[in-house]
């Protein structure tokens, strides 16, 4: 394990809920959000995954599943509040 690379610590890399059903928002419901949220919430690397996604989502049609326990919506209004 790199310990530089966040993604090696994140909450959700080992858990047993299907990642895609769970995090991808353009698929999943409500139920799913829900239960992602959860894991993002106890993640020691919440931070850091909310940086990488701020940083590596260029417009609204990229964003897409749950990133540190936020919507793609919500990103995208944190995005411009800090344009």
């Amino acid at each position: 394990m790199n310990p530089d690379d966040w993604r090696e610590r994140a909450a959700c890399r080992d858990h047993v809920l299907d990642f895609d059903a769970t995090f991808d928002t353009r698929t999943s419901g409500v139920h799913a959000y829900k239960s992602a949220r959860q894991v993002c919430h106890s993640c020691l690397v919440k931070r850091a995954c909310l940086d990488d996604a701020l940083a590596s989502e260029q417009g609204v049609g990229t964003r897409y599943g749950m990133r540190a326990g936020l919507l793609p919506s919500e990103r995208s209004r944190l995005a411009r509040q800090s344009a």
